[in-house]
């Protein structure tokens, strides 16, 4: 569910391509000559610090000559920091999945969110992330609170004018009650109040335009400092 992997996968992954960066002769500076990266870009990479995608670990295998078992072992080690847990009962702990979240928006300058089916957190009033975090087949998690202060701290970057965030949301997720009719009121009050923010974008699919099938939202995080954009993908595995 995270999306973001954890920062010990990362730093195992960083340290794994160094060994065979190593184990091949070349230095940093050659490795990134031969990559067309940057020298910084290489040493953030073998330092866990800077996020690699599949096709970037494919260079760097293709670049030092790994076997194709030590290519297969960084690939899946890359998918996992990449990916993060692969099911909801190996998605650890809650609250340190929030604050990777927290800290990835907070470092982000574009924010750009996709929800085909729920309004994004970052939008949601304390009553309608209650519905939301309530909905799960054993109801409310027995640290609802805490999720729902969470989510709302969060919403300071709203505020930040030094930051661009864009939504986009089907019409129907606005016509679907989470709750009351008087939540559902106090909901679309508050998207009033954030449309009118000069650094959010918000714009709405309407029910008369062809409808978007694909099921899982997505956001982009963009002009992160020292790690180049990715997206984070929630499926409901």
């Amino acid at each position: 569910m995270s999306g973001f992997g954890t920062p010990a996968l990362r730093e195992r992954l960083g340290r794994s391509l160094g060994r065979l960066r190593a184990a091949t002769g070349l230095s940093q500076p050659q490795l990134a000559r031969h990559l067309g990266w940057s020298q910084p870009k290489v040493s953030r990479v073998e330092a866990g610090k800077q996020r690699v995608t599949l096709h970037d670990v494919e260079q760097w295998c293709q670049a030092t000559g790994a076997t194709q078992q030590q290519h297969d072992d960084l690939i899946t080690l890359a998918e996992e920091a990449l990916l993060g847990p692969a099911s909801w009962d190996k998605a650890g702990d809650p609250a340190t999945l929030r604050q990777s979240t927290a800290d990835t928006e907070a470092k982000a300058g574009l924010i750009r969110s996709y929800q085909p089916a729920i309004l994004p957190g970052l939008l949601q009033t304390a009553a309608y992330a209650r519905q939301v975090f309530s909905a799960g087949p054993d109801g409310p998690p027995p640290d609802l609170a805490d999720r729902i202060l969470a989510r709302l701290d969060r919403q300071r970057i709203l505020y930040d004018e030094t930051k661009r965030l864009e939504f986009v949301i089907p019409e129907t997720v606005l016509r679907w009650p989470f709750g009351s009719p008087a939540e559902h009121g106090e909901q679309l009050a508050r998207l009033g109040e954030i449309i009118n923010r000069p650094n959010v974008d918000l714009r709405i699919l309407p029910t008369t335009a062809a409808p978007v099938w694909r099921t899982s939202g997505f956001v982009l995080f963009e002009n992160l400092p020292d790690t180049d954009p990715f997206i984070h993908i929630e499926l409901l595995t």
